[in-house]
């Protein structure tokens, strides 16, 4: 599993209050009983499982970190978006990926990651927490480090409507380890098959008024594909409309994206903070960016092409190839590329792109 380890600090909009304090009590106490039978131990990340929580509509795709002694974590990967940043995360060409690659990848997850860690780690809120809560942390790795990662925006502390599903996850996460102990088989059946085939989902039912039953099952190992994939709807017009009258010239051309560090702490449209993706077009020896355009990842799909299109209209000219630094740009392009007969090539170690890092490594 690949991990980017970068002074990403989260937002600070969170505060324990008393509408909440008993919510967090209860995540934490759960996070304690979980860190101290270290299930990493024992347990790989391949071993994923899901909890079907009555606090969610999806499932949260549970496994272990810390087998290799490093990082010491529960991960839950929410839903179909989750279960694919999983399988995207645990691709072994990660680790010859770029690092562009790589901070989509990482940035793109939509996870809740519960992380034991040593005091240098914590930012002031986890100190926080740790202080009203009295949470116990005699020892290496003790301190609970709870961070949810969304897609576009910067981390945060889990919101309050998502505490009651952590708890769940966290409490059931341990009776998996713990049944686990017992038998190895738990987590994907019997057959010999059944690791590559089956996950055990575990599944919270209302009994009575009051009370609640867990229940085991085995589904299908699913491999969902979640990629943004720009409107394909009224797009040979918009090109059309778009670059009227250019032409096509036989050179090539270099397309950056990656992740900004700073957020923009208010959205145009009254939204939260976000993390801005930067792209621009960069000239080939020189890797002069021409002017650049900042993205929202939730409205990629809608206005990608628009003003990609906008891009090479300034630029003059139709380029016959486009080298891209990552698999997210190409699969952004590739359509616009097909209708305009452009080469699309994936490149991360292109000097263009090496040069421009380097020169503006700082905004990254």
């Amino acid at each position: 599993m690949f991990f980017v380890n970068l002074p990403y600090k989260i937002n600070k909009s969170m505060a324990l209050n008393n509408s909440n304090r008993e919510d967090w009590q209860d995540v934490f106490e759960q996070a304690v009983a979980l860190r101290d039978a270290a299930p990493w131990r024992f347990m790989e990340e391949s071993e994923l499982f899901g909890i079907k929580s009555l606090y969610s509509d999806e499932i949260g795709w549970c496994y272990f970190i810390g087998n290799s002694g490093e990082v010491f974590s529960l991960i839950i990967a929410i839903g179909d978006e989750g279960l694919s940043s999983y399988y995207n995360m645990r691709d072994p060409t990660m680790q010859y990926a770029g690092l562009g690659e790589q901070l989509f990848r990482f940035f793109n997850q939509r996870i809740i990651q519960v992380e034991f860690t040593n005091p240098a780690e914590l930012e002031k809120q986890d100190r926080l927490l740790h202080k009203l809560l009295k949470i116990p942390t005699a020892g290496a790795f003790q301190h609970c480090k709870i961070r949810e990662f969304i897609p576009g925006y910067p981390l945060a502390l889990p919101k309050d409507k998502q505490l009651p599903f952590l708890a769940d996850c966290l409490e059931q996460a341990l009776e998996v380890a713990l049944a686990y102990q017992k038998d190895e088989d738990y987590v994907c059946g019997p057959s010999e098959e059944a690791f590559m085939e089956n996950i055990l989902l575990r599944t919270c039912r209302e009994q009575g008024e009051e009370d609640v039953v867990w229940e085991d099952s085995y589904v299908e190992r699913a491999y969902p594909d979640h990629q943004i994939i720009v409107d394909t709807e009224g797009l040979p017009q918009l090109i059309e409309t778009s670059l009227a009258g250019l032409e096509r010239q036989k050179t090539k051309y270099f397309y950056f994206m990656r992740y900004m560090r700073a957020t923009v702490n208010k959205d145009a449209k009254g939204g939260p903070a976000y993390r801005p993706i930067f792209a621009a077009l960069l000239s080939p020896r020189s890797a002069y960016a021409h002017p650049p355009e900042m993205f929202h990842y939730k409205r990629l799909k809608s206005t990608f092409a628009k003003r990609f299109c906008r891009q090479l209209k300034e630029l003059g000219y139709i380029p016959e190839t486009l080298i891209v630094n990552t698999t997210f740009t190409a699969t952004l392009i590739e359509p616009i590329a097909d209708i305009l007969n452009i080469e699309l090539t994936y490149d991360p170690s292109a000097e263009e792109f090496h040069e421009f890092e380097h020169d503006f490594g700082s905004q990254f």
